[in-house]
């Protein structure tokens, strides 16, 4: 007899007993509802649908009822799935008057929950009728039992509901991570069992078709618990509040993004980030620093810091900036944008009489992230209308913009106290443009004064210190005494290109101040803005680059603004009601009190208008989303399963290059017998030959007269030591290509993708 150990050994495969058995209706059940439990409440708590006020009972008991339908019933009790879907389509027909009310309110709560997540404004939609909650309940029940049917068909069979069920956990893993939110732990708990019951039903005992060497289901199983067990822990407890350095690594891990979209030459701006100031170049600005401003230099604002933390600055949190949605959008609705509020306000006045200049600008070495603009350049094209906050202005395109416009039309951000006069004089005459602008300024400055005066309490501690205990009035400071101030003490602090204090522990303001007080305008420009806040003058830490007016004038005369490296420079703005933000190391003369600024008289500024759309484009509209993410998840899976096919026809294909006949046939009989294990074939305990009458009821009596000769033949090469000729291989071979073709002409569509890319038998 010939040994066939070799064969194993050197393939990999064998043929073995199908143990595989069908769970039970209740097993399906109880996986369904856990799989609906999990799903539905991390849905519900990330797209924040509590906001809405509907009770959730009523959707839970209509998902029960959906799972339950939904499970795999047998026999008579297969018309019941049936009678749920009727169900569920003549309820949304009776409700569909309400329904489009019912999209938009949901919509509505999804883009408020949104906005706190990205800072951005999103649209809302119009709600024409009075029972808000009650639409809103109305949808989302019909959501409700298109999860549970999800979920029910997902712990029934395998394949595409499966894919999609995985795609959506992925989704809702992705979510939590991203926007650190913490899933309610029974949710959690529910989708981590849920995916271990699943994994435990998809995985036989022992397969007709299995790599020898491997260790079975029972470590893949735990395999799977554990990374599933991994991501949980992640996704319950935000990353912040296991590692308070997981903010670092986020930021580290977006500046590490961000180098690669916007391809800055060299390291050449900490945007903020204290903690590696070593690894950044020197700023040779000692004597930009002892001259100060002489109305020779502009400045290209770039990035902004807007909050302090103990080792640098960062943006305002996208869960503040979305407090302010509605107030940008009424901003931004006027045409006001804080990006050029300088040239707004020159507009109002009438300042602008000259012809304007249209400058081009070559970013050479910088990040291409931002378009570096001056404080008194006009935007050829509007800024982003959607954005919270206006800062700075954010270049376009996945690369950034490297070569830009700006316009410049005279004037320039040392003269601001004269327009600040001028305005004053203006809203005395009653001037329309004037009050018009003012209106929108009142409001932005609200904004500014209750966002850009917080200091952290250690670093509040510190400044004081500094101070020599100083501490400001309750009613205030005029700005030319905070200046004042300002001046005296960052004036004796010593300058230095290079640093020696280049790592710091703990607060870096606190421990900067503490020791050596060697820096250079990154160390200063964070001295100068907490003083400022400290002080009542909100102010902001900017990085940025500077241009002389040569430089400019140069560029207007046909020629490009270049953005360098070494032109690099930190400074602090601060906000000067009724003008704006302008650079610290202006020099300006005597300004007014704040408590006597005219646009204290500005009434509050009007509430943003409801966007009114037709409800049924707007339904039209959301259908058309969801149709969207509907293409893109059968997309992603479609590639999914494509590349699973390739993975698992490579074996058929390592048999056809198989050089030995009887090792050919041997493995090519146990891969048939594989595939027809799919067409309700299985393989028992016995004889190959034990086969044959399944084979006639299935395929005909002409086929199993083939598949005779085939275990024949495979009998042959297995235990005998005769040759095994080309003839005889290719006779099992084409038994097989024949089978293959014959289940994929008696299966039925659904069951043919299923064969073709979950199975991967045709």
């Amino acid at each position: 007899m010939k040994d066939n150990k070799k064969i194993l050994d050197k393939t990999g495969f064998s043929l073995t007993p199908d143990e595989r058995k069908e769970t039970g209706y209740i097993q399906r059940l109880l996986t369904a509802l856990i799989l609906y439990a999990g799903f539905s409440g991390c849905i519900w708590t990330v797209l924040g649908l509590g906001g809405i006020g509907v009770n959730p009972v009523p959707l839970l008991v209509i998902g029960c009822i959906y799972c339950a339908a939904f499970c795999g019933f047998r026999g008579r009790w297969r018309v019941i799935p049936i009678l749920a879907v009727i169900a569920l389509i003549v309820y949304f027909y009776l409700a569909l008057s309400s329904m489009s009310d019912g999209w938009n309110a949901v919509s509505n709560q999804v883009c408020q929950t949104f906005e706190a997540y990205l800072g951005r404004i999103l649209p809302r939609y119009a709600i024409n009728g009075e029972h808000v909650v009650l639409s809103a309940g109305m949808f989302l029940a019909t959501g409700s039992a298109a999860l549970a049917i999800l979920c029910g068909r997902t712990a029934q069979a395998a394949g595409p509901f499966s894919l999609l069920s995985g795609l959506l956990a992925l989704v809702l893993w992705a979510a939590a991570l991203i926007f650190r939110v913490p899933y309610p732990p029974v949710c959690a708990a529910a989708l981590i069992a849920a995916a271990a019951v699943l994994a435990g039903l998809r995985i036989p005992v022992r397969s007709v078709f299995y790599r020898s060497g491997s260790n079975g289901g029972g470590n893949r199983l735990l395999m799977t618990i554990a990374v599933l067990l991994c991501i949980s822990a992640l996704m319950s407890f935000p990353l912040n509040e296991l590692n308070k350095n997981a903010d670092g690594e986020r930021r580290q891990a977006a500046r590490a993004i961000d180098s690669f979209r916007y391809d800055a030459e060299e390291d050449t701006a900490p945007e903020g980030d204290f903690s590696r100031l070593s690894e950044y170049p020197s700023m040779s600005d000692a004597e930009f620093y002892a001259a100060r401003y002489t109305g020779d230099i502009y400045y290209l604002r770039g990035y902004v810091g807007e909050t302090y933390t103990s080792d640098g600055w960062v943006s305002l949190e996208p869960g503040r900036r979305a407090e302010y949605a509605g107030l940008f959008s009424w901003l931004h609705n006027r045409g006001f944008y804080a990006q050029n509020q300088q040239s707004v306000l020159r507009d109002a006045l009438g300042r602008d009489t000259e012809a304007p200049v249209e400058v081009s600008v070559v970013n050479a070495g910088a990040y291409s992230k931002y378009l570096y603009a001056p404080y008194e350049a006009a935007i050829p094209d509007e800024p982003d209308i959607y954005r919270i906050g206006d800062e700075n202005l954010l270049a376009g395109g996945f690369r950034g913009e490297r070569e830009y416009k700006l316009i410049l039309s005279g004037g320039t951000v040392s003269d601001y106290e004269l327009l600040y006069n001028e305005l004053n004089n203006a809203f005395g005459r009653g001037d329309t443009n004037a009050v018009e602008y003012l209106k929108s300024e009142n409001g932005y400055r609200d904004f500014v004064y209750e966002n850009y005066l917080e200091i952290p309490e250690e670093a509040r501690s510190s400044i004081q210190d500094f101070l020599d205990g100083f501490v400001p009035p309750e009613d205030g400071l005029t700005f030319n005494d905070a200046k004042a101030i300002a001046d005296s003490y960052i004036n004796s602090l010593p300058y230095s290109d290079m640093p020696e204090a280049s790592y710091y522990k703990g607060d870096f303001i606190t421990d900067f101040l503490s020791k050596s007080r060697e820096g250079n305008s990154l160390q200063f420009s964070t001295v100068e803005t907490l003083l400022f806040r400290y002080l009542g003058i909100p102010a902001r830490y900017v990085e940025g680059y500077i241009l002389t007016e040569d430089e400019l004038e140069t560029a207007k005369n046909g020629g490009a603004v270049t953005i360098r490296p070494e032109s690099l420079r930190a400074w602090t703005e601060i906000y000067r009601d009724g003008v704006g933000f302008v650079p610290f190391e202006l020099d300006p003369p005597e300004l007014y009190l704040h408590d006597q600024m005219m646009t204290d008289q500005i009434t509050e500024p009007e509430p943003p208008e409801d966007e009114h759309s037709d409800p049924h484009i707007m339904l039209l509209r959301i259908l058309l989303l969801v149709l969207a993410v509907i293409v893109i998840l059968l997309a992603a899976g479609f590639a999914i399963f494509a590349i699973r096919r390739a993975y698992i026809r490579r074996h058929y294909k390592r048999i056809l290059t198989i050089t030995d006949n009887s090792e050919a046939v041997s493995l090519t009989t146990a891969y048939l017998i594989w595939v027809v294990s799919h067409a309700g074939i299985p393989y028992k305990n016995g004889s190959l030959h034990d086969l044959c009458p399944e084979f006639e009821e299935l395929f005909g009596r002409d086929m199993r007269q083939k598949y005779a000769e085939v275990i024949g033949i495979q009998q042959q090469a297995i235990f005998s030591d005769l040759v095994i000729y080309d003839e005889e291989r290719a006779m099992v071979t084409g038994f097989l290509n024949e089978v293959v073709g014959l289940i994929g002409k008696q299966a039925g569509l659904p069951r043919r993708f299923r064969l073709k890319w979950v199975d991967c038998v045709i």
